[in-house]
């Protein structure tokens, strides 16, 4: 899968995700550093590219957010432990759990124990992680 990776996504996350084959823009990278970009223009930039966004931004929880049916979809891993062995264990579980058409067009919460798929027309769907 091809993902766009937020800002407030850590570098190990990263690295993960690419060492699990996936091709991965790191957004900081390319962001202008004098201003913030609103959470809106990074969603239209993940559907301009075609990429699927992967943060840990909690605005997603709260409906700032949105996905039209052609957007690829986001991510978002919404976890309180911060170990990075579980945290890569848990990235492995959800990209082992998900694909491209379960995210198109919904905004998947990662939590410790299972994916959350949100999406506009269908009420919410609780996917159980495949932990490796």
């Amino acid at each position: 899968m091809n993902f766009l990776a937020n800002e407030c996504l850590p570098q190990f996350m990263i690295n993960v995700v690419q060492a699990l084959g996936h091709d991965v823009q790191d957004f900081k990278r390319e962001k202008p550093q004098d201003r913030r970009v609103a959470d809106h223009e990074l969603a239209a930039l993940a559907l301009q590219r075609g990429r699927i966004l992967l943060t840990q931004d909690s605005a997603v929880r709260h409906g700032h957010w949105q996905v039209t049916p052609d957007h690829p979809g986001i991510i978002t891993i919404r976890v309180k432990n911060r170990d990075m062995a579980f945290l890569t264990r848990l990235l492995k579980g959800c990209l082992a759990s998900l694909d491209e058409n379960l995210l198109r067009g919904n905004i998947a919460v990662l939590r410790r124990d299972q994916i959350v798929l949100f999406s506009q027309n269908q009420p919410r769907q609780a996917i159980p992680l495949r932990l490796p």
